[in-house]
């Protein structure tokens, strides 16, 4: 092996490895969210808990957008812990930091399920492809 490779190998060896599930996600929300919307994006944090990964909720005002009541601001956190109760194993790792309708940030990890083995056997009683009906 030249001393070039050998440099080369090192270097990889000290770079960090990266685990795709530990990458934390980030949804940016605003309190006068429309309902179909708000709908939308927890649909994709939940697939995110789902898969184990961290996610980070921030919300705030829009600049220059409508400013929404207390009970809409009420209804937008709700909405979202309600969606993180939904998946299995997720919960809410911090309290929320910030304040309601000013800019709040709430933080959410999940736990990500095991995967089914591809080699379990089949449920009895059923029939193979390659065995014929008698």
């Amino acid at each position: 092996m030249s001393k070039v490779q050998l440099r080369e190998q090192e270097r990889q060896k000290l770079k960090p490895k990266k685990n795709p599930q530990d990458t934390g996600k980030q949804l940016e929300l605003s309190w006068a969210i429309d309902t179909n919307d708000l709908g939308h994006r927890l649909k994709k944090m939940k697939g995110f808990l789902e898969e184990g990964r961290k996610v980070e909720v921030v919300v705030a005002k829009k600049k220059g957008g409508r400013i929404a009541s207390p009970k809409e601001c009420e209804g937008v956190i709700a909405r979202v812990k309600q969606a993180v109760a939904e998946v299995e194993g997720a919960n809410e790792t911090k309290a929320m930091e910030g304040k309601v309708g000013g800019t709040a940030t709430l933080f959410f990890e999940g736990r990500a399920k095991e995967k089914q083995k591809k080699g379990k056997a089949k449920e009895e009683g059923s029939i193979d492809d390659t065995q014929e009906a008698p």
